[in-house]
C-alpha cells in the first residue's frame, strides 16, 4: 500500500481563441507546453536520482485526453516509466455547454439555465448541464474512487497526470475546503508536484510559471 500519490497537471495547452465553457477539444501542449513539460520530466528525474522525491511505482497513471497524456509520455520517456490511462482522470464535461461562449448561450433558451448553475460556486456542484454533463460530485466521485483505488493498489507511490477540474477537487477535499471554495484552486500551485499524503498534502515546485 502506498504511502503517498504524486499529483501533477498537465502541461499548458493552445490558447482557446475566445473564452468558452469547458475545453471545448481535446486539445494538445502548445510549444511551449511541450518545453514545460520536458523541463518538469529533466527536474523529476534529478530529485529522483538524488532521493529529494522517493521513487514511485514505474506506471504514471494519466487522463486519456491528449494534453496530459502527451505530458504523461514525456515524463514517462525521461524517468524510463510506463504509461496507464483511465477516464477516471478525465477533465470535467459541460455536456451542451462544452465549447461554446457565455454569450452564446446567454442567447439560447435551452441553455441559459444551466449556465447559470455553472456559474454559480454552489449549485454547481449538485447541477448537471444538458447533454450528459457532469457536476463538480460526479468528478469528485471518480476522482475519490482512482485515489483510494491508487492508494490501496501502488506499493512505493505513483505519478497521477490529470487536469484541474479533477484536481482542485483532490486538494479541496485534503484541505478540507467548502466545496464551492474548490473552484480554482488547483491554479495556487502551477508546475508543481502535489504529495497527496491521504489527510494531508505537501507541495514541490518544479518550475517557474504562471501560465
Amino acid at each position: 500500500m502506498a504511502e503517498q500519490l504524486l499529483w501533477i497537471h498537465h502541461a499548458p495547452i493552445q490558447k482557446k481563441t475566445q473564452e468558452i465553457v469547458g475545453s471545448g477539444t481535446d486539445r494538445s501542449l502548445s510549444e511551449y507546453g511541450l518545453k514545460v513539460a520536458r523541463s518538469m520530466a529533466e527536474v523529476l528525474h534529478i530529485m529522483i536520482d538524488s532521493d529529494a522525491l522517493s521513487e514511485p511505482d514505474s506506471t504514471i497513471l494519466s487522463s486519456p485526453l491528449v494534453r496530459s497524456t502527451q505530458t504523461a509520455e514525456i515524463i514517462a520517456a525521461r524517468l524510463g516509466f510506463d504509461i496507464q490511462t483511465d477516464d477516471r482522470l478525465k477533465a470535467q464535461f459541460f455536456g451542451d455547454l462544452e465549447g461554446r461562449t457565455i454569450p452564446e448561450l446567454e442567447r439560447s433558451k435551452r441553455l441559459k439555465p444551466y449556465l447559470y448553475r455553472y456559474i454559480d460556486p454552489v449549485s454547481r456542484f449538485d447541477s448537471r448541464a444538458a447533454g450528459e454533463g457532469e457536476s463538480v460530485s460526479d468528478v469528485w466521485v471518480r476522482a475519490m474512487d482512482i485515489r483510494r483505488e491508487s492508494f490501496e493498489t501502488a506499493q512505493k507511490g505513483r505519478f497521477i497526470i490529470t487536469h484541474g477540474t479533477v484536481l482542485d477537487t483532490i486538494i479541496g477535499s485534503i484541505r478540507a475546503l467548502k466545496h464551492w471554495d474548490w473552484d480554482g484552486v488547483n491554479r495556487e500551485y502551477p508546475r508543481s508536484v502535489i504529495v497527496d499524503k491521504k489527510i494531508e498534502m505537501d507541495v514541490i515546485p518544479l518550475i517557474k510559471g504562471d501560465d
